[in-house]
């Protein structure tokens, strides 16, 4: 199978594991319009298509883009950024708009934060998922070919150190570095969004993600709320933002 087939099999199976029951618990799902922001191969629109809703994807990355209409046969794909002034996608139309894990590599959280609720009716909801900045491969290291994919917490390391690492092992960690200096903290994000006059009305931190269960066959694991070392055990969190 395809790299790419991999990805969307994933896609699909959290969005009917996870993320579609999580959000049916909340609204009218299959009669919503939505929209999957970093939309990758397509696999969460295709399935909310399947289910006879109006499902568009959004997705920055060309070749990714490319995967995505060709694997599809039904839902609609727009290649572009969130973050850009000139989307075209529809205003004031999408009753649920979904991150899953995209706002960690975005320099100008705010701006896609606003323009994704500028995509959403007034009582639109979205939902985010993310590696916070001190989980264990919030660089997404496990992403590498050499010995550093296994090393934890590679992020942390002052940048001459993930440099250095790169040197010895023959490994490009460009993506790394540009992974560290993305990330966000729980703290930050919810600081963010309170600040953006939105409202958090679902929060959930993981030690092993939903993900998780279908990529390693893992069982999904609720963080506890430890003071100073709590966000350095976590791997992962889950959030569904609304206006106030």
């Amino acid at each position: 199978m395809k790299r790419s087939e991999q990805l969307f099999a994933e896609q699909w199976e959290f969005a009917n594991q996870h993320v579609a029951p999580l959000l049916r618990k909340r609204t009218l799902l299959y009669k919503c319009k939505a929209v999957d922001i970093g939309c990758g191969e397509g696999g969460l629109v295709h399935l909310f298509s399947k289910k006879g809703m109006v499902s568009h994807g959004l997705e920055k990355s060309i070749s990714r883009f490319t995967s995505a209409s060709h694997i599809n046969q039904c839902g609609i794909f727009v290649l572009g950024d969130i973050c850009s002034s000139d989307l075209t996608l529809p205003e004031n139309y999408y009753d649920i708009a979904t991150m899953i894990d995209v706002i960690e590599h975005i320099s100008n959280k705010r701006k896609a934060i606003y323009n994704v609720f500028n995509l959403l009716k007034k009582d639109g909801m979205l939902y985010i998922t993310f590696p916070t900045s001190k989980s264990p491969f919030a660089g997404h290291q496990q992403n590498l070919k050499s010995p550093l994919k296994y090393l934890p917490y590679l992020s942390l390391f002052p940048k001459p150190v993930i440099s250095l690492f790169g040197r010895i092992f023959k490994e490009n960690v460009n993506r790394i570095i540009e992974n560290k200096n993305n990330a966000i903290s729980d703290r930050e994000f919810i600081q963010m969004v309170y600040s953006m006059e939105l409202v958090i009305t679902h929060a959930r931190r993981y030690i092993s993600r939903p993900v998780f269960k279908i990529r390693y066959g893992l069982p999904t694991i609720e963080a506890l709320n430890i003071p100073v070392i709590g966000e350095y055990l976590q791997t992962g969190s889950e959030y569904i933002i609304e206006r106030r």
